[in-house]
């Protein structure tokens, strides 16, 4: 069933097919529970929802205490951190992602798009050397993510505005990351949503340097019938739907933003 690696044991192609066959048993059995208890009393039990750092702890953390006290039988986990997730490992039960899966037993649905752009503070802005095009942000020290340390491609912000860029401040952290830039250490590619509490940031270049991403909550297709998975997708897709303003940001506006 198991075979054992230098980082730990594996499941061998056997052990995958048992795990596919048992979650299905699973499923029914769960299924079948909820089928004979009263609806509102069914969404309950534990639920670990998996999700990048800066959405778990910036947008889900804050929202979820109203799940919890909508459904009080329902013990919520955030497992918040840059870390691709696995479904079928049973990491979680279900995550925030990029994209929509591949995988024929995953369902998914689209939560919202988010906007981002570069942005630089006032006060580096007030000594560094003027931007006017895509070709003068390689002349300014730059923050991005840790080569080795990104999880994955889609993250990888500034090489998507800058193909040939290398970072002068790199970290695993886009919390970190916005702090360095808030303090004046460069230019960074951020989210509009984790800049708007920082006045002193301003976007540059923000009709060339603009990328959009979208979020989607993901779960295995054998659970989709069972109640607190519903409940948890339903509460998701309304909070981002309200969030939308704040995800998008404003219009682009052309050039850099006037000191």
């Amino acid at each position: 069933m198991f075979q054992r690696t230098p980082s730990g044991s594996v499941l061998t192609s056997a052990g995958a097919k048992l795990v596919e066959r048992a979650e299905r048993i699973e499923a029914l059995i769960l299924d079948a529970r909820e089928a004979i208890v009263d609806r509102d009393s069914s969404v309950s039990g534990t639920i670990r929802i998996g999700a990048p750092e800066v959405v778990g702890a910036m947008l889900l953390a804050p929202r979820l205490a109203r799940l919890s006290k909508i459904h009080k039988g329902l013990a919520v986990q955030l497992a918040a951190m840059p870390h691709n997730f696995s479904l079928t490992k049973r990491e979680t039960d279900m995550i925030i992602g990029l994209t929509p899966p591949d995988h024929a037993r995953l369902v998914s649905r689209k939560l919202a798009n988010y906007y981002l752009c570069a942005y630089a503070s006032r006060e580096y802005i007030a000594q560094a050397p003027d931007i006017r095009t895509m070709e003068d942000l390689y002349d300014h020290p730059l923050i991005s993510y840790t080569d080795e340390l990104v999880f994955s491609s889609y993250f990888d912000y500034l090489r998507i505005v800058l193909p040939y860029a290398v970072a002068s401040f790199q970290s695993s952290s886009l919390i970190a990351q916005l702090n360095a830039t808030v303090e004046g250490l460069g230019i960074c590619i951020l989210p509009h949503f984790m800049t708007r509490a920082h006045a002193e940031l301003l976007p540059i270049l923000p009709t060339l340097t603009t990328i959009r991403r979208s979020w989607y909550v993901i779960y295995n297709e054998e659970q989709r019938s069972l109640a607190r998975i519903r409940a948890v997708s339903d509460f998701l897709s309304a909070e981002f739907k309200a969030l939308r303003p704040l995800l998008t940001g404003e219009e682009p506006t052309a050039g850099i933003y006037a000191r």
